[in-house]
């Protein structure tokens, strides 16, 4: 469930919620502007029948201790935690040169593939930041072109993002024994 319309002008720490902007499998995702600085941010806000459910509190802790171990300029920043009626939120950067998944589209609507280029421009950052995630002990887990989102409409903006299925090393483990972690058309053949 997402936040009512006339919830819509609320307050979350410190950002006055503006408009949605996306929806997971676990929360809704909207722009919040910070109250003081009018920086937009991307305020991730938890779905209320799941904020008493341990595995989604648990995923959403362990995405926060995932971007908190991660600096690097192609992983998307986490600016706060802060809780709404019940609900834990996170505020993260806001992108808003739309996702790779999008921009693949694009691609594909005017001549039917990226070129090389192009696919190298985003691609070495997100590889860089996957290989610092990988030092660090974090495994993202859902890598796919949705979760790859750009700063400006640049292909060279591009930044790594959604850590909520992310494996951190010293953590349990987010998935069930023999469950299925990620979007399928998406994860490897093993698993």
């Amino acid at each position: 469930m997402a936040l009512s319309s006339q919830e819509l002008d609320v307050q979350i720490g410190p950002y006055r919620i503006a408009n949605l902007i996306g929806r997971g499998s676990m929360s809704d995702v909207f722009r919040g502007i910070h109250t003081l600085t009018g920086q937009p941010a991307a305020v991730k806000v938890m779905f209320p029948h799941l904020a008493h459910n341990l595995d989604v509190v648990h995923r959403f802790e362990r995405e926060v201790e995932a971007m908190q171990r991660l600096d690097h300029p192609a992983i998307s920043r986490l600016f706060g935690t802060y809780e709404h009626d019940g609900r834990r939120c996170l505020a993260l950067e806001f992108l808003a040169g739309g996702t790779l998944e999008e921009h693949l589209k694009a691609a594909r609507e005017d001549d039917g593939r990226m070129s090389v280029g192009h696919v190298l421009t985003w691609l070495a950052p997100i590889a860089d930041a996957l290989d610092v995630a990988h030092k660090m002990g974090v495994i993202h887990r859902d890598l796919k072109p949705a979760n790859i989102l750009f700063r400006s409409g640049d292909l060279a903006s591009a930044v790594l993002t959604d850590f909520g299925l992310a494996q951190v090393s010293d953590s349990s483990r987010l998935s069930h024994y023999g469950g299925l972690v990620g979007t399928p058309a998406y994860i490897s053949p093993e698993q």
